[in-house]
């Protein structure tokens, strides 16, 4: 997954945007990319900010070498988050989490329970045990 799916994507829950990105595993690829600056056109994830509020030209080349292996969508609104597994973002409907992907899921937050912030963590657990395991 590249940073730049957070300018594309909105919470398919309450549709707050921009959505949060916590990496967890990230590497670089050697493919260089010739693109327009800013290649984002509202949010730049790989900055955390607006494109207009970008005070200069974003290196665009840099965040497109970025692939994050592992990682969290998370919703500022809503609580609602995602995980990123081996490079994909897995943006299930509740009811599908329910039923098929919720063993998968918390086997995922066990995994990453020392990689992200204490604080962050339970508020990720929280929701997913009122969302997704009731």
């Amino acid at each position: 997954m590249r940073y730049q799916l957070l300018d594309l994507i909105r919470c398919p829950y309450c549709g707050h945007y921009p959505l949060e990105l916590i990496v967890i595993e990230k590497h670089e690829v050697s493919k260089a990319y010739n693109v327009k600056k800013p290649f984002c056109s509202k949010y730049c994830s790989y900055l955390g900010k607006f494109v207009d509020e970008l005070e200069e030209a974003p290196d665009c080349d840099s965040c497109l070498r970025v692939e994050i292996v592992t990682g969290v969508i998370r919703c500022g609104k809503c609580g609602a988050w995602f995980p990123v597994i081996n490079s994909i973002p897995e943006m299930y409907p509740l009811k599908m989490r329910a039923r098929k992907r919720a063993k998968r899921e918390k086997e995922f937050l066990e995994k990453i329970k020392g990689a992200i912030p204490h604080e962050t963590y339970e508020s990720l657990r929280r929701w997913f045990e009122e969302n997704v395991e009731r």
